[in-house]
Formats: structure tokens, sequence, C-alpha cells
């Protein structure tokens, strides 16, 4: 019966009750009752309850209601950044404290160092209660509490549901994320850390013009102007494949764009992708802070994304959905490179509107393979060599290959203390030769002429 008020009393007025009995009727005042029962209740916890005694006296007569929001691990360190933020901004806090020994003694709250997506760590609240009020009076009491060893943070936050509620409060948070978070123009990983890559212009590589225009065209100077494109009601969302052998430099370009781009990237390898719901995430995230330049590395190695052999794949349907899915896709680009593009579904591969160009990197032609030795060689001391003899040589070899005759001719100078000659580079080239040949023996390719994705 108890129960059955206090459950009523939540939501509706109570009325009287009145019970038949041989003796005659007996009338239960309802609501006076209840509110002996409550008063009971808050006394009993005042009494063995320090922070329940606090946050009654911080609300006084006013009601109040608690609601829980949690973070991941790694949204923990950038969320709590952005909440405290928007705490000192809008809110006055009047006290921070934890409590001990089942909530009977005062403590000092637990700080924690986190990656916030900036260079510097900083150190965060992530246990303790916080008294605070905004610039219209209305209190909110937030109780911070990590669950896990990898630091979910759960949020309890008490406030007055007849001023406020919470998503009105989370709201601020959020929009504080998107336009002034750490993360905002940041280089991160899936797993929202920071990336370190080496500084990279034009120069650092290379590159055919042909591809370099259309990698300006379509990401660059594309992501410059995404302003006009939205101005003019056009797409501000867009796809670039880029295929080839390994070793011609995808991954190279990759990072290159990503240093010339004034935005937000974030870099995705296939070691990070092993649930479903990740790729949603990411382009969740990469929304919030757009424009976003999303780079996936080797997207065929993700397994699945082909349904000519396989059937339909849940990874296969979030590519999908992401790219152009129902939710728009404003202002987010996308950078996929694979090795393999034969293995991709045509549905992702073969679609404008999800890729809409697609990039060629195959081995090097004759001017492109002198240029690259002739790049490697430049800050090494030696006689003039015939760079010639060695392009003429090195057909169907990717630029890595290449580097790798520089290196090995560097090392054997090293070995011999002399300068690099032209008898030096020729045993190198035979020597890394015969590696590739090895090599491409231990996939079945038997001719050395033979095309092989080294």
């Amino acid at each position: 019966m108890i129960d059955y008020i206090i459950t009523m009393a939540e939501d509706t007025p109570l009325k009287d009750i009145s019970i038949s009995t041989s003796f005659g009727n007996i009338d239960l005042p309802t609501q006076q009752l209840y509110d002996f029962i409550q008063t009971c209740v808050k006394l009993n916890k005042r009494n063995a309850d320090l922070v329940y005694s606090q946050i009654e006296d911080f609300f006084g007569e006013d009601r109040y209601e608690t609601e829980f929001h949690s973070l991941a691990p790694h949204e923990a360190g950038p969320y709590l950044k952005c909440f405290f933020d928007v705490l000192e901004r809008d809110y006055t806090v009047s006290r921070t404290v934890d409590y001990h020994f089942k909530n009977q003694h005062e403590i000092s709250p637990t700080m924690h160092e986190f990656d916030v997506g900036s260079k510097d760590k900083e150190s965060l609240m992530v246990k303790g209660y916080i008294f605070a009020e905004d610039a219209s009076g209305n209190k909110c009491v937030f109780h911070l509490s990590p669950f896990s060893d990898e630091f979910n943070i759960e949020f309890e936050v008490f406030y007055n549901p007849q001023n406020t509620n919470f998503k009105k409060i989370w709201a601020k948070v959020e929009d504080y994320f998107k336009t002034e978070g750490p993360m905002l123009g940041s280089k991160i990983d899936a797993k929202w850390k920071r990336i370190d890559f080496e500084e990279r212009t034009w120069d650092s590589i290379v590159i055919s013009d042909g591809s370099k225009k259309m990698i300006n065209r379509h990401i660059i100077n594309f992501i410059d102007q995404i302003d006009e494109y939205k101005n003019k009601r056009l797409p501000t969302s867009r796809g670039v494949l880029i295929t080839g052998p390994p070793g011609t430099g995808k991954t190279l370009c990759c990072e290159t764009i990503m240093n010339l781009v004034d935005c937000t990237a974030i870099y995705v390898t296939s070691d990070v992708i092993d649930n479903v719901g990740q790729i949603k995430e990411i382009y969740q995230l990469a929304r919030k802070l757009a424009p976003t330049l999303i780079v996936i590395e080797d997207i065929d190695t993700l397994g699945g994304l082909d349904r000519r052999d396989k059937g339909n794949h849940p990874f296969l349907g979030e590519f999908l959905n992401c790219l152009s899915g129902v939710g728009g896709n404003e202002g987010v680009i996308t950078i996929a490179t694979t090795n393999y593009p034969e293995n991709l579904d045509v549905a992702l591969a073969d679609r404008p509107g999800r890729f809409d160009l697609r990039i060629e990197f195959g081995y090097p032609n004759p001017e492109l393979r002198k240029h690259i030795l002739e790049k490697y060689l430049e800050n090494i001391d030696g006689e003039k060599l015939k760079i010639d003899k060695i392009v003429k040589e090195t057909e169907n070899m990717s630029g890595a290959y290449l580097r790798e005759i520089i290196m090995t001719a560097y090392m054997i100078s090293l070995e011999e203390k002399t300068e690099i000659n032209q008898k030096i580079l020729d045993e190198a080239l035979k020597t890394v030769k015969e590696l590739k040949t090895k090599v491409a023996r231990s996939y079945g390719i038997k001719k050395e002429t033979e095309e092989f994705y080294s």
C-alpha cells in the first residue's frame, strides 16, 4: 500500500483512501501520509548521509530531480575539458568537494591528467561534487564519478525541473565542443588521440601534376571554399579513393594532405575498427567538428566490404550510410586508400556521392623514377652518377624500392668508408633487384618483369 501511494504521488495528486471493514469505514488521509513518509525518508537520509544533507540545504525549498549521463573513456578528456570551460563561463561555483567513509566526511576531489586533443595534457576532476548557480539563479549540483579503470565517467546532475532540464544544461557543453572545444582543428586518430606526423608539403612527395591538381580541386581547395558551396546549396561532402600498389606513395600523400588542410582531421586504420557502430561514431564526431577530413587507410583490409563473394556485411552498410546516408554528411571529406580496389563493393567504390573521384597511384614512369632517385641523392655526397642507367633498370619498381636502392648504396659506402660511386650504386641496384625477385617468387610470380605490387 505504501509503495502504491509513493508511486502515485510522483505523478498525480493523491486522493484519500476509504477502506470498508466490518467495523465501519476507515479513511486514510493519503497526502498527509505520503508527506509524513517522505519526511521520514529525508530525515533518515539526512542523518546518515552528509552529501544528501548538503544538497538539500543547497536547494532549500526548491524541488530537484536527477539525471545521469555517461562518457566513454575516449570521450572523457575532451568533454570534461568542455564541461569545465562552460562551468567557468556560465556558472558561479560555490563549493567543489567529495565525500568519504559512507559519505560522512568531506575530502578533496580526485583529479586525473587527460589528453584532450591539444599538445599539453590537462588535469581535470573525475570524482567529486560541484555546487553551482547560473546567472539566472538556477542551481545545479554536478556529481562526477569514474566507474572503470579506463575512466568511463558518469555525470549525475541535480537540478530544479521548473527552471531547467538536463538537456538544456548538456546542450551548452555540446555546443562548446563543436565551436570552441579542444578537438576542433586537431589531427587525431579514431580513439580521439592526437597524432604526430612529419610536416610535409607538395615538395615532400613525388606526384604527377594531374594527380596534384585533382587533389587540390576536390580536397584542399574544396575545404577552403566550403562556405561558397554551402551558400549555393551545393553538397559540402566529398569522397576520394586513392588506389595503387603498396609503396607508391598513397600514405605519404595522405600525410601531406593532412598537413595542408586547415580543418579537423581524423586518421582511421583497420586495427581500431572491430565493432559495428565505430564507423558511425567516427562520422558523428566528424560532423560535429566540420569541416573535417577523414582518412581511412587500406579500406579493403576492414573486411567484408564486397558482397559478391561473402554476402552483405555490417561494416559495408555502415560505410554506405555514413558516406551518403539519410542523415546527411555536410562538411565531411573522406579519403580512402586501397591496394586492391577490385575487392571493394561496387556500391562503395563506384558511386558519386560516396567516392566522387578515384586517383591512381601507379608505378612511377621513367621521368618520376629519375626525380625520386635524384631527390634521395641530393643530400648525399658522391661523384657524378649515371642515374639514367638506374632509371632504365627499375621499371615496375615503386618509390619505396627506389629509396631502398639509395639506402643500400649509402650503407655500402659507409662500410667501405668512401663516397657513393657508380660501382656502389650498381651493387645496391643488384642487391635490391634480387630482393624484389625473391619476394615476387614467394608470391608465385616467376618472372622478374611481371608486375608485382611491392
